[in-house]
């Protein structure tokens, strides 16, 4: 059980960091949207959202375990390389690296979120809506108000 929940997991962070690596020469803007929308896009599919899901409620503590360390290895090598972005963004207004970490997390508890919604309410919302709504927001919150003053 645990090569095919490894192979899911790797497969994924594999194909975004890629992704992620082939959009590098773009504006930070450009390379967090297009993740964090590569991502919203993969979970549409409400089988991987069950599957990422149902990860975190298994009943056999040593499959959890090694799920949960896995996916927190990935994630990790992941997000440094998100915050290398979300950096290149927020040092036009010095931000401070607890602000760069906060944003980062907030990334990642968006998709998170997203994840939640389009199991709870996929009937309700139009979900490429939401994934814009969420996007618009959270690039808003990021972004260095700078005026020419």
């Amino acid at each position: 059980m645990y090569e095919v929940i490894a192979q899911e997991i790797n497969t994924f962070y594999a194909a975004k960091t890629r992704e992620l690596d082939q959009l590098m020469g773009l504006t930070p803007e450009e390379i967090l949207k297009t993740i964090f929308f590569s991502i919203c896009n993969y979970f549409k599919d409400t089988s991987k959202v069950r599957f990422w899901r149902w990860l975190f409620m298994m009943e056999s503590t040593d499959l959890f375990e090694k799920s949960r360390d896995l996916i927190r290895q990935k994630e990790k090598d992941f997000y440094i390389s998100i915050k290398k972005v979300v950096g290149r963004e927020m040092s036009e207004c010095d931000a401070e690296e607890k602000d760069i970490f906060a944003a980062v997390q907030v990334f990642a508890a968006s998709i998170q979120g997203i994840m939640d919604l389009m199991l709870l309410y996929r009937d309700m919302y139009d979900s490429q809506t939401l994934v814009e709504n969420m996007w618009d927001f959270y690039w808003k919150s990021i972004r260095c108000n700078i005026s020419d003053e």
